[in-house]
């Protein structure tokens, strides 16, 4: 992965019907990890509860290694998408670039989609 550039994992099933985001930025060598939302084709926002909490993040040699938490049950219905059940998860493994440290380009690979159903999940 390069340096100013983006990755994420969305939940829901599309950017028309909304779809939230656990965004990670590498900006200038250093790893944010953010709640964000996007609706339709626009660019995705912070969410105002930011209820996603990177327990451990580094990035160096082009390699990015992330772990974070984000509660099963949604906290913001506009926002947020409860992951009780089977839903879908999109993985954006080839994301865009970062310009500034708030605006972000188109993927430039479309997700990798998975239905997960966290009652099967097991740790």
């Amino acid at each position: 992965m390069s340096d100013n550039t983006w990755v994420a994992i969305a939940f829901g099933y599309s950017m028309n019907s909304g779809l939230d985001i656990a965004m990670i930025k590498v900006i200038n060598g250093r790893v944010f990890v953010t709640d964000e939302s996007v609706h339709h084709y626009g660019p995705s926002m912070p969410d105002y509860s930011q209820n996603v909490q990177a327990q451990r993040a580094s990035y160096a040699n082009g390699v990015l290694r992330v772990t974070f938490l984000r509660p099963v049950f949604a906290s913001e219905y506009f926002a947020d998408h409860s992951l009780a059940g089977c839903t879908p998860w999109q993985f954006v493994t080839v994301g865009g670039m970062v310009h500034g440290y708030r605006r972000i380009g188109k993927h430039f690979q479309f997700p990798i989609i998975r239905n997960v159903c966290t009652q099967q999940c097991r740790i």
